[in-house]
Formats: structure tokens, sequence, C-alpha cells
């Protein structure tokens, strides 16, 4: 890991986590992956829910704008120069008060030094750029919002898992399965690489979670703001409002579920009889390849341990994977 790229957030009890509903992060990044060359994996409903509202003259300036993200996007232009405004209207209103001569300043600023060809063709002429992607913004929007809507079920199950981790001290497992690009380990951020300029430490700011329900691969991350760092992660369950995953929903009741999930709580709690890969992979009707990657995640948290026995190796709990699962488990632990 680079130190541009990591932030060590210290013990995790003295870390202050807020979980935000923001639409104006799930609207950018939804533009990222549909007019942009960016994975985010959109949902096929949302894919052409796009495509048929966006002003088509505008979608070559909004392309043009959108390629540039490789050398950043400015706040104003990712919906997020406020994440207090979690409402629509007022991100919007923000948008429309940009002015062409800001819009220049905010863009150049991401690159100060031998531009791209991309970012060139938007400084030369700010203000049809600007009106484009106002335009593109304001008509997505009022196609997607419907589907926004959604999504607002799944987001307050999410805040309501983050709040019972940090209450019940489980953040680390939460943080380890957020978004592949965004491991964690030992106290550690790792930022995709990218994300340039990270100060090495939280120290004092806030941690900023939030959910995009754009797509199952979708990321935004803001790490040198001196308040906060906040990351933008797929919305877990967003398959159940897009019909694109078969992942079976948390039980109400099953705080254990509601944390790790549905596979990675089924395979804490079947660690007291120390399984092996293999086995776990039978027992949960996976493939191995499945159950390996949900087991490192486990062990990232310091739920879970590998121990050699002869010719095979066997998974067991920590003392912290037992704690949790006498904890929370909807069912004694074993």
């Amino acid at each position: 890991m680079t130190a541009e790229r990591i932030v060590r957030l210290g013990p995790l009890e003295q870390v202050h986590v807020e979980v935000i509903r923001h639409p104006g992060a799930t609207l950018f990044t939804l533009l990222l992956g549909v007019l942009g060359d960016h994975p985010v994996e959109v949902p096929d409903l949302w894919r052409r829910t796009v495509h048929s509202s966006v002003p088509a003259a505008a979608v070559p300036l909004v392309r043009t704008l959108l390629s540039t993200a490789h050398v950043g996007i400015p706040d104003s232009l990712a919906l997020v120069s406020e994440l207090r405004s979690t409402k629509m209207s007022a991100v919007l209103e923000q948008l429309m008060a940009l002015g062409p001569d800001e819009f220049a300043d905010d863009m150049a600023a991401q690159c100060p030094v031998s531009p791209p060809l991309a970012l060139r063709k938007v400084l030369d002429s700010p203000g049809d750029y600007l009106t484009a992607y106002q335009q593109v913004v304001t008509s997505v929007w009022e196609a997607f919002e419907p589907l926004w809507k959604r999504a607002d079920g799944l987001i307050g199950r999410e805040m309501e898992r983050v709040g019972l981790a940090t209450v019940t001290g489980s953040l680390a497992p939460v943080l380890a399965g957020l978004n592949s690009k965004v491991p964690y380990r030992d106290g550690v951020l790792q930022l995709p690489p990218f994300v340039h300029g990270a100060p090495a430490e939280l120290g004092s700011r806030r941690l900023i979670l939030m959910p995009l329900a754009s797509g199952h691969r979708a990321g935004l991350y803001d790490p040198v703001h001196p308040e906060h760092l906040f990351i933008g992660y797929p919305l877990p369950g967003l398959g159940h409002i897009t019909g694109a995953s078969l992942d079976s929903p948390a039980p109400a009741d099953d705080a254990l579920v509601l944390i790790l999930g549905a596979v990675r709580a089924a395979i804490l709690r079947q660690l007291p009889r120390h399984p092996t890969v293999g086995e776990l992979a039978r027992s949960l009707h996976t493939s191995p390849s499945t159950a390996t990657y949900h087991c490192d995640q486990l062990a990232a948290a310091g739920l879970l341990q590998r121990e050699r026995h002869g010719q095979h190796v066997r998974l067991r709990a920590t003392d912290r994977g037992m704690a949790l699962l006498e904890l929370l488990s909807a069912t004694p632990a074993a």
C-alpha cells in the first residue's frame, strides 16, 4: 500500500461514523456508469431510464465532461458540494446557481498542470458544457426519482445496520465488507489507486458512509476534506429492487445477518465446528471460491482465523468472532 492512498482510522470505538442518504451522489455515479466509462455495473432498468430521458444533443458534451474524471471532478459537479443537502431540490438549486466562470475554475483546479485534451475542450467553452450538464442532471433526475424512492427502505436498513455495528463494537466487519475497492484491515482503509492525496490519519474528522443506489460496483470518495472522509459504496441489497440479485434478505430480527450479511453470518455460526472451506461451501451450497472470499473478509475483520490440521486447513472463530456471535446471534452459539 502506498502512503498517499491509505487512511489509518485509529481505534474504531473513537471514530465518529455517520451514514447519509444522498440522492445527488447516487445520481452522479449513475451518470458516470451510463454516460462515462466507469465500471459501476448499472442495473438494466436504471440504464434504460437514463437513456430514455437524457437530452440527445447534450450527450456528447457530458460524455467529454465525465471522461475527465480520471483527473478529478469537483464537488459542484459530483453533486456533493454540501453533504447536508439530502433533498434533491437543494442539490439541483446549487447546480443551477453555478456560473460558467466558477465552473471553469473548479475544473481547472483538478489538473492545474498540462490538462488532458478532454479537459482543455471543457475549459475552452465552459458555458456550453455546464449548460449541457445541468440539462442532463435535471432531466435524468425527473425520470430516475421513482427508482430512487424504491431504495429508501434499503437505505434505512443500511443506516440501522451501521448504527447497530457502532453501538455493539462490531464496526470492523462492516468496514471490511463495504466495497472491494476499499479494503479494510487492522484499522487501515486502502483507497483505490485513482484517489490521491489522502491524509494518512483520519484524526478528528468524521467518517461518512454514503450508500449508492446507482450500481453494484459504484464508488465515490473524498479523502482530503478537512472535516470528514466520505466513502460512497454500493447499497447492500440493491439487487432486491433491480432484480439483479438472488441474495436472501436479512430477517428483520437477526442482528448478526443485518451486520454481516446472510452468507458471512452463516459462516460465523458454523465456525465452532472448525470446518474446512470445502465443507463450508457444500453446506452453504456455494462455490469454494465464493466461500473463500467471504472467509477472507471475516478474517480481515478479525473474526476468523485459519489453522492447519495435518493435510487440512480448518477455520475457527477468533475471540472477537465468538464474542460477536454470542452477542448478536439469533440462535445460541454452539
